[in-house]
């Protein structure tokens, strides 16, 4: 088998191309744990043979299969002869007698199954033979054998344990596994469309989150679960009076409601998913790590905002449809609550008479939604095909959107091959993670790694409005000189018309969400990438909307993180706070304060190791770690950084006041270092900046590895190099 075999779909479910018996080809659908072992043998290999032998590292062959087989039989103490072929017929022969047992029919004449992709031969007696023939050695020494129905289970040592029903006193069977590789666990970004993440990463996702999402929240002191919706239906009908103890969740809580009032539906619910002492789990932490725009839910509870609120200090969660005309001023996503929340009882949908009064009383949040998948692509998480909401979604969008049905997904964990086809027939894709012992927890792993593969990709839908900006977000690791400032909008033109300049002689370079232009949908996202790359932060109180107390503390640290606070006894100069200025005189002084601070602080993380040598060594350490466009776009930041140094103080009138000199400079000092002479050319040095912070190169490993060089050199000499004054 080569691993080029098995990478088509069809109908969504991968396949294996096989030549069977006479070379006819043949397509075999591949189950999730099958498809999990064969990309386990795989590896990180793109093409050739699936199985190599563990020495040589060459394709093993049929001698090598058969010998394998003969191993496993004699340490299994079978004492009829085995083979390869022994095994095939096992597998065509075992689903008819299973099936006759199950249903109690040992009638000859019994149909069976036809001959699958396993059985196909030359000649129809050929098929007829192998599948009504029961003189397999195998099947005659155990009548129940049969291959494995789970997946083989991996010992930490990479050694597969093969379990199958044996003679009394025998013991399991361990084998070296003949692959060469260790065994990876697969990505679980293979499990979706690459057009799909290429959505993600264009900020194109909606998620609608549903009731199984909740499952994963953790209750201190506590086991318990909180339950999914069919859960939250069987418990409030063991409730009810005698005769309504049967029925569907919606009519089990519309049953209770009759019988007991709103208020107990809502004091029961409430209780039930156990508000108050529920806190957001692994899995939510890690979604909500991701910076989407907009997301959807269907949940009563207060789980989402609860994180939401730890990591920006606030979230603008809409109840009531008047709140969709408001801007979110938040630094979190835009949390919209189609079916209202337990704190704000009028807005709730549990019950029949609210699921019928949707269309009327909530119509615009369907319209909204409606909207929103026109351009986006729904990504359902936490939804069964049993749940009224799911369908209450579909029906909604089906009958605004018409013949333009929207792109939707849903996150399903093990879902077996008829529960795919019931979400494919209703328009709705799957995204099918393996099932593992950590179950729904999985999730928190899946999450995890699409804000890996969104992080690393971020810096292309970015562009910075100045050169410097733009080199920082393409390099996309932490730059030393890079200031982030959070700042209220309304104090923008004092920072840059009195902070700026000061902080820029002092050698840094400030950056600020405005200094970056976002398609739509990266408002958060723009945020996340400048917190990546800057080493210190700037947080004026005003901009607290911006980003969490907390979240900048853990971001930055103390050490690296200074507020601009009103004047009290907490200003004082040990401290991480500067007393905001209180009249536009005072804004020189605080510059310089700022400026001041900014520059102990470098100081002090370049002493504790943080910095370890500055940028110049980041660059060699980036060389060195391979990450060669990185390191080169670093590099030509702290030429920019050297430039301003070294020139500046020696220029006079208006450009002095400049804001800052580019790497165009560069050029016009080439008689004072010389580059020429060692083979740079500063013009071709520009250039090719130019091209990289656009997004416009396309250097190989070995040109990349050049420039690298170079601009070590650049920074050599601008170091050493004596300027004359003007």
């Amino acid at each position: 088998m080569r691993i080029e075999d098995f990478k088509d779909f069809l109908r969504g479910h991968r396949v294996l191309h096989l030549i069977g018996k006479g070379n006819k080809p043949a397509t075999m659908p591949l189950t999730v744990p099958v498809l999990r072992v064969l990309e386990a043998c795989r590896g990180e290999r793109t093409t050739g043979p699936l199985i190599l032998r563990p020495i040589s590292g060459k394709p093993i062959d049929r001698r090598d299969v058969y010998r394998m087989v003969q191993r496993i039989a004699s340490k299994a103490r079978i004492p009829r002869h085995i083979s390869p072929h022994s095994l095939r017929h096992a597998a065509i022969h075992q689903r008819p007698r299973r099936r006759r047992a199950a249903s109690g029919r040992t009638d000859p004449g019994a149909p069976c199954r036809p001959p699958g992709p396993l059985s196909v031969a030359t000649e129809p007696a050929a098929t007829s033979t192998a599948t009504e023939s029961t003189s397999s050695p195998l099947t005659s020494q155990a009548s129940d054998a049969s291959l494995p129905s789970r997946p083989p289970q991996l010992r930490p040592d990479g050694h597969t344990l093969l379990r199958h029903r044996r003679p009394p006193g025998s013991q399991d069977l361990t084998l070296p596994s003949v692959v060469t590789c260790s065994m990876p666990e697969t990505s679980l970004l293979s499990y979706v469309p690459k057009p799909l993440l290429e959505e993600l990463v264009a900020g194109r996702w909606l998620p609608i989150i549903g009731a199984g999402m909740s499952r994963n929240a953790e209750v201190p002191g506590g086991t318990d679960r909180l339950p999914d919706w069919e859960q939250l239906g069987d418990q409030l009908s063991a409730d009810l009076p005698p005769g309504y103890a049967d029925g569907s969740p919606i009519e089990s809580l519309s049953a209770f409601e009759y019988s007991y009032g709103r208020a107990r539906l809502i004091e029961r619910v409430s209780r039930a998913l156990k508000v108050g002492k529920a806190r957001p789990g692994e899995v939510h932490r890690e979604f909500c790590a991701i910076p989407f725009e907009n997301l959807v839910t269907t949940n009563v509870e207060q789980l989402l905002e609860a994180e939401y609120s730890s990591r920006y200090g606030a979230v603008l969660a809409v109840i009531e449809e008047q709140q969709l005309r408001l801007a979110n001023p938040y630094g979190a996503p835009l949390l919209v609550k189609l079916h209202g929340d337990l704190h704000h009882p009028s807005s709730l949908v549990l019950t029949e008479r609210d699921y019928d009064a949707v269309a009327i009383k909530k119509s615009l949040f369907m319209t909204w939604l409606a909207n929103q998948l026109i351009t986006r692509t729904g990504i359902m998480i936490g939804y069964s095909l049993e749940d009224a909401d799911f369908r209450q979604i579909l029906a909604s969008l089906t009958s605004r959107l018409g013949e333009s049905p929207p792109d939707l997904y849903v996150v399903e964990v093990g879902a077996d091959p008829i529960r795919v086809e019931r979400y494919l027939r209703r328009g709705v894709r799957v995204i099918n993670l393996p099932k593992t012992k950590r179950g729904y927890g999985i999730l928190a792993d899946f999450f995890r790694q699409l804000h890996a593969h969104w992080t690393d990709h971020l810096s292309r839908h970015l562009t910075g409005t100045t050169a410097s900006v733009r080199a920082i977000l393409r390099a996309g690791s932490r730059v030393e000189d890079a200031v982030l400032f959070l700042v209220d909008d309304r104090k923008l033109s004092l920072y840059d018309e009195f902070v700026f300049p000061v902080i820029m002689e002092a050698g840094f370079v400030p950056l600020t969400p405005e200094d970056v232009t976002h398609p739509n949908g990266y408002r958060v996202a723009t945020l996340e990438a400048l917190t990546r790359v800057s080493s210190l932060a700037v947080a004026d109180g005003s901009a607290v909307a911006m980003m969490s107390e907390s979240k900048l503390a853990n971001t930055f640290g103390s050490q690296r993180l200074i507020r601009v606070g009103i004047r009290d006894d907490e200003t004082r100069p040990e401290s991480g706070v500067v007393a905001a200025p209180e009249s536009v005189d005072e804004w020189p002084q605080f510059a310089s304060v700022l400026a001041e601070r900014l520059s102990r602080a470098r100081s002090n993380l370049r002493e504790h190791g943080s910095y370890e040598l500055g940028p110049a060594y980041e660059v060699e350490r980036l060389r060195n770690a391979g990450d060669l466009r990185a390191a080169a776009l670093i590099g030509f930041i702290e030429i920019e950084r050297r430039l301003n140094e070294r020139l500046r103080p020696m220029m006079t009138g208006d450009r002095a006041k400049g804001r800052s000199l580019g790497l165009q400079q560069l050029i016009s000092v080439e008689p004072y270092l010389q580059l020429e002479a060692e083979g740079i050319d500063p013009r071709e040095v520009v250039q090719t900046r130019n091209e990289m912070v656009h997004g416009q190169e396309r250097l190989s490993r070995s040109q990349l590895m050049k420039l690298v060089r170079s601009v070590e050199r650049i920074l050599e000499k601008l170091e050493v190099t004596e300027f004359p004054a003007p």
